[in-house]
């Protein structure tokens, strides 16, 4: 004989099946009789229920994305199971946006410099040779990345202090790697902050920057378009 299954496409106690008894399929004739009362419940629907650090916790699946920051938990055992968790940064991917990070100030430094100078040959200068507005915003990002980060620890307020430094002939950024694995090794948290401390981290400024000079109403790189 045929069996037939109904399974819920979503999880939790609020995602029940329900049969309709007014069903035309009641065994009449040839049909086969699909009412309620000829259905057998094996699994109720149901929220999945847990703790973490002693906090009773209820969600209606089984992968959690809401309770510890940046983590998914996905709960595979039954009742009375219990599993530790430990959670470490990811020091090799925080390097690697901070090196995105250089990379990124780099190209716009090589982009305004290579396109302000004079070319001998043809005679014909960059376009932004003498132009205010591309230098107004070079010297600006270099006057934020040499810039000091208030309220941070002394040892960590500039971005030199985390082995990254401005090379004096051509303007770019350079890494020490050895400074910057160490930084991130004692002092993660306060690494962080250098970049994104409200008003004043690194990043922080410069994004606030480009908002400025971007502005579709009164940036300088729109009022000189």
């Amino acid at each position: 004989p045929y069996k037939l299954i109904i399974k819920g496409k979503d999880t939790g106690a609020a995602k029940t099946i329900t049969v309709d008894a007014g069903t035309t399929l009641d065994g009449a004739g040839s049909t086969t009789d699909f009412r309620l009362t000829t259905f057998t419940q094996k699994k109720n629907a149901a929220d999945a229920d847990f703790t973490v650090d002693g906090i009773d916790i209820k969600r209606s699946s089984n992968a959690i994305t809401d309770v510890i920051t940046g983590v998914t938990i996905n709960l595979k055992k039954g009742v009375g199971a219990s599993s530790t968790v430990t959670v470490t940064a990811d020091r090799s991917a925080i390097k690697a946006q901070i090196n995105a990070f250089v990379t990124a100030y780099n190209d716009v430094a090589d982009f305004i410099s290579a396109n302000s100078l004079y070319d001998s040959t043809t005679k014909k200068s960059g376009v932004f040779a003498g132009e205010g507005t591309a230098r107004g915003i070079q010297e600006r990002l270099r006057s934020v990345i040499s810039g000091t980060v208030s309220g941070q620890p002394d040892d960590m307020n500039i971005l030199a202090q985390l082995g990254i430094t401005s090379n004096s002939k051509t303007g770019k950024l350079e890494v020490n790697n050895s400074t910057l694995d160490s930084k991130l090794a004692s002092d993660l948290d306060d690494v962080a902050m250098l970049f994104t401390k409200t008003s004043t981290g690194l990043a922080t400024s410069i994004y606030s920057y480009i908002d400025t000079v971007t502005s579709t109403v009164d940036g300088s790189v729109t009022l000189r378009g």
